[in-house]
Formats: C-alpha cells, sequence, structure tokens
C-alpha cells in the first residue's frame, strides 16, 4: 500500500504547483476599471507658459541628408532604434544616428517587398515590419540596410500591427473580420499561428477611433483611450493600467463619455481629452492632450512624483516646443518640419547672430543656417530635467 501512498502524494503535490503556477501568470483581458494605475498624474495646475531650459536639459538637431533617393515632404511618423532613424512619409527611409541617408523602401504594388498603402510601421530588434492592410501583409525588412527578408500574409484585415518578439499585437478597430468572437479593439497572435486569434479590450459604442492608439516604445506594447486620457500596458495575457492623466473638472466623467454623443464630446471646448504623444523614458513620462481645439502638454518626473502642465513654451530662435514622437531610451524624438526650419533660417538672416565652436549651440547653428529650401526636415532629439 505504501506505493500507492506514494504516488497520491506526489500527485496532489504536482497538481499544486501546476495550479499555482497558473494562477500567478493571471489571465485579464479586459480594463479593469476599479484597479489603481501606477502612475496617476493627478494635474491640477495648467501654466500659461514655462520657459524653455527649465524644463529641457539637452537637445540636438539631426538634420536628415537630402539627395534624389530621398526627397521628403511631409513626415507622418519616425521610429528610433539603435542607430537608425525610420522616417515615414511616402514609405520608409532610413537614417544613420547623425541623419546620413542609408536606404528607402517605397515601392509600390503588389510584389515582394512592396506594398499598396502603408498602415503602420513596427521595429522588433534587429528588423522592421511594414504593414499593408490592402494586401493583408506584412514585409519584414533589416533594419540596418532595409534588405527585404520575407512577407507574411495574414488572414485577416486590421488597422495596425505592432510585433514584440513573435507575438503580433493588432488594432481591430472596429474593422469586422471574422476572426474574434466577441467584439474586441485588440487581436492578439503569434507568427506560429496567425489564426488563434485572442481578443482583448471589448469594444465600446462611445470608442474614439484616432492614429497611431496602439503602439510601440522600449520593447512594451501601449494603447491609449483618448476620451479618459489614460494609457494601458498590453503583454500577450494581460493589460494593465499604467498611467492616468487627471484634470479633474476639466477631464469627461464615465458618465458623460457613455451619455454623450462623439461629435459633441468632440464639440466641447471645455474639457481636456484626445491624449497623444504619450512616451515614457527612464525618468520622465510625457504627453499631450486638447482643450479649446488648443494643445497642453504634461511632463511627469517618475522618481520625484512630480508634474508641470502648461500651455506655451517661452524659447529662444534655436528652441522649440517638446513634444514626442518616439523614444529610446532617455532619449525623446520629434520632427522640426520644413516650415519650422525655414522660419528659424529667416530669423537668421534677418537678425544675424554670431556663434564660436564653443557655444553649445554652434552645430544647431550652423545646421539651420546651412539648409536650403527643398532639404529634407530635421530631427529633435532630447532629454527632460
Amino acid at each position: 500500500m505504501k506505493p500507492k501512498h506514494t504516488f497520491i502524494v506526489l500527485f496532489s503535490t504536482y497538481f499544486l504547483i501546476l495550479s499555482s503556477c497558473i494562477n500567478s501568470d493571471k489571465i485579464n483581458l479586459e480594463i479593469d476599471s476599479s484597479a489603481p494605475f501606477k502612475y496617476e498624474i493627478k494635474v491640477n495646475n495648467i501654466l500659461d507658459s514655462v520657459n524653455f531650459n527649465s524644463i529641457v536639459k539637452e537637445y540636438d538637431f539631426i538634420p536628415l541628408e537630402t539627395n534624389e533617393k530621398c526627397r521628403i515632404n511631409d513626415i507622418e511618423d519616425i521610429r528610433v532604434t539603435k542607430n537608425r532613424i525610420l522616417v515615414i512619409s511616402n514609405g520608409v527611409y532610413g537614417f544613420d544616428s547623425h541623419g546620413k541617408f542609408k536606404y528607402a523602401i517605397n515601392k509600390r504594388g503588389k510584389s515582394s517587398g512592396a506594398f499598396v498603402k502603408l498602415n503602420d510601421v513596427s521595429v522588433n530588434n534587429d528588423v522592421f515590419y511594414i504593414y499593408d492592410n490592402t494586401n493583408y501583409r506584412l514585409s519584414k525588412y533589416n533594419v540596418e540596410d532595409g534588405h527585404f527578408i520575407r512577407a507574411i500574409t495574414l488572414p485577416y484585415s486590421v488597422r495596425q500591427v505592432q510585433v514584440i518578439n513573435d507575438t503580433l499585437f493588432m488594432n481591430k478597430a472596429k474593422i469586422n473580420n471574422g476572426f474574434l468572437e466577441g467584439n474586441q479593439n485588440i487581436m492578439i497572435s503569434t507568427f506560429a499561428d496567425l489564426t488563434n486569434v485572442k481578443g482583448m479590450v471589448k469594444e465600446q459604442s462611445y470608442d474614439y477611433l484616432v492614429d497611431n492608439q496602439l503602439w510601440a516604445a522600449n520593447g512594451q506594447i501601449f494603447w491609449r483611450n483618448v476620451l479618459n486620457n489614460a494609457v494601458y500596458k498590453i503583454n500577450s495575457h494581460s493589460i494593465e493600467n499604467y498611467i492616468s492623466f487627471s484634470f479633474g473638472e476639466l477631464s469627461f466623467s464615465q458618465k458623460e463619455i457613455e451619455k454623450t454623443s462623439l461629435n459633441k464630446l468632440a464639440l466641447n471646448h471645455n474639457k481636456i481629452f484626445n491624449l497623444s504623444k504619450v512616451q515614457e523614458s527612464k525618468q520622465h513620462i510625457l504627453g499631450q492632450a486638447m482643450i479649446g481645439g488648443l494643445p497642453i502638454w504634461v511632463i511627469y518626473n517618475k522618481a520625484s512624483n512630480e508634474f508641470i502642465a502648461y500651455k506655451n513654451v517661452n524659447s529662444s530662435l534655436l528652441q522649440f516646443t517638446p513634444t514626442s514622437q518616439a523614444v529610446e531610451n532617455d532619449k525623446f524624438y520629434r520632427v522640426l518640419s520644413t516650415i519650422e526650419v525655414n522660419f528659424m533660417r529667416g530669423m537668421i538672416s534677418r537678425n544675424p547672430i554670431a556663434k564660436t565652436p564653443n557655444d553649445p549651440e554652434f552645430h544647431i547653428f550652423n545646421s539651420i543656417k546651412n539648409s536650403k529650401n527643398g532639404d529634407n526636415p530635421v530631427i529633435i532629439s532630447f532629454k527632460l530635467k
């Protein structure tokens, strides 16, 4: 009888260990409105203006090389990874960290390495993907030289695709593609089995769809609710209440969101909403929202648990409004448009300034002064204080 008892004890122990492992890896596919956020930023004071030097620690201008292979007009977005800056315009243009042109991917069509429509770009370690929902296709490229690796056909259409390792995180954006039993906003799958799809974040009638609602930064996936001014961190089995921007009476209540039409909400100029351009570095969270059709910015210091919110930035000629389109470790990145570059160059020509090589702004000054009409835009990198 002793061996039988031993077997029962061993089996029970194994079952308990297995149950413990399953319970520790909790599966949570919906937003828990009762759970606290990791970072709850309660904004109770919005300044009319701040001084640039009080919020920016250091910055640099990266002029993008201009030649016949890379003439860029309007930049839609950027991705930054290691020693490459990917500029998204009518294609994807790769530059090194100094702005030197490396490659262009802008072939249109249905052939290998081409795309009909560029819906999203995802950087994943040493490769990046272009998503084309017209072709239901992800095209994979080497981030170093832009070499085309292969195409992956998806069995469904979505609005966005971001890839982390071998997992696909997709923003369905109310596209009825028949791959989810419920009505969820986010689809999760893997390259190993694209037909095995998990849904997350139930669709609501009041969902406000915007560009780049799903994004990746520093190897993490994020999703934003533009009406609640909230950001959620997502992995393959759960969603975490991550960042909340609360503006007190200037925020919409949940009752207002659920009972008021989206058109009326959007026309309400007395409330702060449309959270965008939220990026997180090692030390800071930087975000932007709108009130009365005008932007406000919030900088949150994670170490000190302090914030500053403002409507305008008092800056000198070669300074700018710190807003972010990408982040890499502790640096934020944004585009300085050709219009802004032309304005700065015009101001320099009308108000000559003497800069010496020892001046911290010497390189920035020359990059603007020596620019010409028709040159590509400039990328700015900066760190916050």
